[in-house]
């Protein structure tokens, strides 16, 4: 017998641009639970983030973050009623020469505003109009400091908000030379990650939730991001206003209106 996991990438899938999730999202996640399925929260958001959303839904024990570097589960706290996150794998940080390089990459090019995560800190090198919307959205307060600072630290992941596309491709082939991996997540914001996050930890999570047992994984995204996620799964599943690369790869395209789209997936997976 397989153990059954869902993994949910988070904005754009079950939350929406205003932070709260969509309608129908605790019911699929109830019903899901009920039948024995391990619900796991997947996205390029630090853990944090992710516990808050978490811990508001039914039967979410297990979250990855920024973007498969970071997996963290529920565990009981000394009184039974009350339950902490640890974290329960995380990626090796990132080479500190490869920091340096990509972050004198972004000098040269002039980008100022520069994104930095380690395990539970976001650092930034300015406070603008994007870092306080996302500050809103994910409930967390980022440290500004600059990036000679960034550059000491012992870092999970590199963000860059605002990155045209003519410069994109000498960004890759600097992030690869370091043994790192770029992607877009928007269509301007490159999110840099190690070679060991670009499936968004499926196969981590697969040993971890599934507990040496056979797995059987269900991946749903809507983004660039989930790329990686989708692919490594069992059966992956996006929307049809997705991001087009998830299109030709996903097994199932669900409704563009979320909550018909839980009740699809429902039915699928039952």
């Amino acid at each position: 017998m397989k153990k059954k996991i869902l993994c949910l990438d988070v904005d754009g899938t079950i939350v929406a641009r205003e932070g709260n999730f969509y309608s129908g999202v605790g019911i699929m996640c109830q019903t899901l639970f009920d039948k024995g399925w391990n619900i796991v929260l997947c996205s390029a958001r630090p853990v944090q983030s992710l516990c808050v959303l978490a811990d508001k839904l039914c039967g979410i024990d297990w979250i990855c973050g920024l973007g498969g570097a970071v997996i963290a589960r529920r565990v009981p706290h000394q009184s039974e009623q009350v339950f902490d996150w640890k974290v329960w794998h995380h990626d090796p940080f990132m080479d500190k020469q490869a920091i340096h390089s990509v972050i004198n990459w972004a000098q040269n090019y002039g980008l100022v505003d520069i994104w930095a995560y380690d395990l539970t800190h976001w650092f930034i090198t300015s406070e603008t109009e994007r870092v306080k919307r996302e500050a809103y959205i994910t409930g967390m307060h980022p440290v500004v400091c600059s990036s000679n600072v960034m550059n000491e630290k012992e870092l999970l992941k590199l963000v860059f908000p605002h990155v045209s596309k003519k410069n994109v491709e000498s960004l890759k082939k600097c992030v690869e030379l370091g043994g790192l991996i770029a992607n877009y997540s928007t269509d301007t914001q490159v999110e840099i990650n190690t070679l060991f996050s670009q499936d968004k930890g499926i196969k981590v999570i697969g040993k971890l939730v599934g507990n040496d047992m056979p797995t059987h994984i269900v991946a749903l995204g809507d983004g660039a991001n989930d790329y990686g996620m989708l692919l490594q799964s069992d059966m992956p599943m996006t929307f049809l206003d997705a991001h087009p690369s998830l299109l030709g790869i996903a097994r199932h395209i669900l409704s563009s209106d979320r909550e018909l789209a839980y009740k699809e997936l429902m039915c699928l997976i039952q």
